[in-house]
């Protein structure tokens, strides 16, 4: 059954990890609250709270951090226990307790790979206007997405046209389903809208080479993870070029000229 972990955002990311692709560490709450003193007063309480906190650092290395899965494939209790080492029981009791009792995790359902208690939310489209969000009632063979909203395969039509433009690279329906969750995760983690993400697509690909050297985002930006890595490295931005300081013009008087002497 495929599990989430609730607000992963929310509790586990900081201004540091949203900048890494691949962490090495997890930021993990150090609140003693409510959850935390029913789970440790079970019957194996502090095994849970272990298994808890070895769950939290395997999310931590999965490509949607906070869902338990790797691709298309989302882990049962087995391919858990292989990962993190825990017994299958306490595994189980992990799971259940912490999804059903307190809230921590949630239960996707096997065919759209949504919350059981989902509700649709609301995405923007530009800065002002919400946009009504469905998702298909046929699971998402690639993606597994938890909000398949049509406009992030705009953004990503988009990206492609402006690579094409360019150059012929063999692209798959499977690599354009993997732009599209990285916009979802541009939208839902990094506080982006989806107007903004179209703006910097054009812009990078707009950009005129360099004087010199001739660099030109163009050929940087061909794949949406390159782009959010970059955007939030702070080395894109919206209006980066209109920022970019033209050539300066030597305007120095010049100096003395000297005759050769024969």
């Amino acid at each position: 059954m495929p599990y989430r972990i609730r607000d992963w955002d929310r509790h586990f990311e900081n201004a540091g990890s949203r900048k890494v692709i691949n962490l090495r560490w997890v930021t993990l709450p150090n609140k003693r609250g409510f959850g935390y003193t029913m789970l440790v007063r079970q019957k194996n309480g502090e095994s849970m709270y272990g298994c808890w906190c070895a769950i939290v650092g395997l999310a931590s290395t999965c490509e949607v951090r906070g869902e338990l899965r790797s691709g298309s494939h989302w882990f049962d209790v087995a391919n858990i226990a292989d990962l993190i080492g825990f017994s299958h029981k306490t595994i189980a009791d992990t799971l259940e307790y912490c999804s059903k009792s307190l809230d921590w995790i949630e239960v996707m359902t096997a065919t759209t790979c949504l919350p059981l208690d989902y509700q649709p939310s609301t995405s923007l489209l530009d800065g002002n206007t919400p946009i009504s969000v469905s998702c298909p009632s046929i699971p998402c063979p690639v993606l597994s997405c938890p909000v398949c909203v049509p406009e992030h395969r705009e953004c990503t039509d988009l990206l492609l046209r402006r690579v094409r433009e360019r150059s012929q690279p063999k692209i798959t329906e499977e690599i354009l389903a993997k732009w599209d969750r990285e916009v979802r995760l541009m939208v839902e983690r990094d506080g982006r809208n989806l107007a903004d993400i179209k703006a910097l697509i054009n812009e990078c690909h707009d950009m005129p080479p360099r004087p010199g050297s001739g660099f030109t985002w163009a050929e940087q930006i061909r794949s949406m993870a390159t782009m959010r890595e970059k955007w939030n490295e702070g080395k894109i931005s919206i209006g980066m070029n209109a920022q970019a300081k033209p050539p300066q013009r030597d305007t120095r008087p010049p100096g003395p000229v000297y005759e050769k002497l024969n």
